[in-house]
């Protein structure tokens, strides 16, 4: 048998075969084998596209890609009031989050003695009003003097002046309504809770109304 090549051509360079004849080459444009018939029609020889295989088995995890830029640095927290000193501790001032204050805590209790009118301030624990004459022991707007919630003040009369309770404008004292806010006499006494921002509760030997 004689060997057959086939050339590698462009179909249009295959000229048309004598009737009855067909020439076959490989059809440069497509890479197919094909055939020219005697009309001068190319058809190729390249059989139907197989069905797909299955899908190979999964490749190797490439490597990890670089670490990307740090995001933007986030809001600063409610962290804790500034100043403070060696030995202090932070105190709640009123019920909303992270209202606190730097407070020295007590080792004990603070006596304290005063021989006119008062106000008081945070330092107070048990004040002792010593004075001839009428006086008046005066609690302060949270706003001036920050007591924290649940604070306790013991106010005594040693003079013979009578002692009144004052509240300052804005302050509430809550007490039984079958007493006035002024100490009966010598050697009364009363105390004082602070149980909001402004309120304060007060109970004590107290002149009745």
């Amino acid at each position: 048998m004689a060997d057959i090549t086939l050339l590698l051509t462009d179909a249009a360079d295959v000229p048309t075969p004598a009737t009855g004849r067909v020439a076959i080459f490989v059809d440069d444009a497509t890479g197919e084998p094909s055939y020219k018939d005697d009309t001068g029609a190319t058809t190729s020889l390249q059989g139907a596209t197989g069905a797909t295989g299955p899908t190979g088995a999964t490749g190797a995890t490439g490597a990890t890609g670089a670490a990307g830029a740090a995001g933007a640095t986030g809001a600063t927290g409610p962290g804790v009031p500034t100043g403070g000193s060696a030995g202090q501790v932070l105190s709640k001032i009123d019920g909303t989050n992270y209202n606190t204050q730097w407070v020295t805590p007590s080792s004990g209790t603070t006596v304290g003695t005063q021989t006119s009118s008062y106000t008081a301030v945070l330092a107070d624990q048990v004040v002792i009003m010593d004075n001839a004459s009428a006086n008046n022991f005066t609690v302060p707007l949270n706003s001036s003097v920050a007591f924290p919630i649940g604070y306790f003040l013991e106010v005594w009369q040693k003079g013979a002046g009578q002692t009144t309770i004052v509240a300052t404008g804005g302050v509430t004292i809550l007490y039984n309504a079958d007493i006035t806010l002024k100490l009966k006499g010598q050697d009364s006494g009363c105390s004082l809770r602070k149980v909001g921002t402004d309120t304060w509760r007060l109970i004590g030997d107290m002149e009745p109304v």
